[in-house]
C-alpha cells in the first residue's frame, strides 16, 4: 500500500480492507515517517558502523525503497524481511545504545 500511495493513487482506487480515512491519515503520517526512518538509519549507519550512503543511490526514488537501499548496508538480522520491520528493529536498537 505505501507504494500505491507514493505512485500517486488516490485513497479510493488503493486496494485494501481499510476505510478511505485511514488511508488518507496514513498517508498524511507515512511521508514524514518514512523520511525520519532513513535519517534515523542513515545517522545510525554511521554511528555503529562508520559507513555512510551515497546520495546518488538514494536519488528519485520512493521513500520506502530509500529504506530498503539504507538496511542493504547494515548487517543481515533475523527478521520476516518486512521493510518496515526492519528499520523499526534497527532504530529501536538505535535508541537502546543511546540510552545505555
Amino acid at each position: 500500500m505505501l507504494n500505491d500511495i507514493e505512485d500517486g493513487l488516490k485513497p479510493e482506487n488503493i486496494v485494501t480492507e481499510a476505510n478511505i480515512n485511514t488511508i488518507r491519515r496514513w498517508m498524511k503520517e507515512y511521508k514524514d515517517k518514512l523520511q525520519q526512518a532513513a535519517g534515523g538509519l542513515r545517522a545510525l549507519l554511521f554511528k555503529l558502523f562508520g559507513s555512510t550512503i551515497n546520495e546518488l543511490v538514494l536519488s528519485g526514488i520512493k521513500r520506502i525503497t530509500t529504506l530498503e537501499r539504507i538496511l542493504k548496508a547494515f548487517p543481515p538480522v533475523k527478521s520476516s524481511h518486512i521493510i518496515l520491520g526492519q528499520t523499526n528493529l534497527w532504530l529501536s536498537l538505535g535508541w537502546t545504545t543511546i540510552l545505555l
